[in-house]
């Protein structure tokens, strides 16, 4: 699988969807204050294949999950960033 067909995320009051995503896929925000929710989901488009996510904070990774079911949306909530 070269793509996905979605990527939502969010991070305080910064939110936004791409879609038709290469993989792998990157997003970086840059935020201050209080974050609350950390969110990433991210949509396998087809049958076959997986997709990983992770939330990662100054190159840490704080949060992972991942989905090999057809079509699923792989799904990484964060309301701690490892501090």
């Amino acid at each position: 699988m070269d793509k996905a067909s979605h990527a939502t995320y969010g991070a305080g009051p910064k939110t936004g969807q791409d879609v038709d995503v290469p993989l792998p896929y990157s997003k970086t925000l840059h935020v201050t204050g209080d974050l609350g929710l950390v969110t990433l989901f991210v949509q396998n488009p087809g049958a076959d294949g997986s997709v990983t996510c992770q939330v990662k904070v100054d190159g840490k990774v704080v949060g992972e999950a991942e989905t090999d079911n057809p079509y699923g949306v792989c799904r990484v909530q964060v309301d701690s960033l490892g501090e």
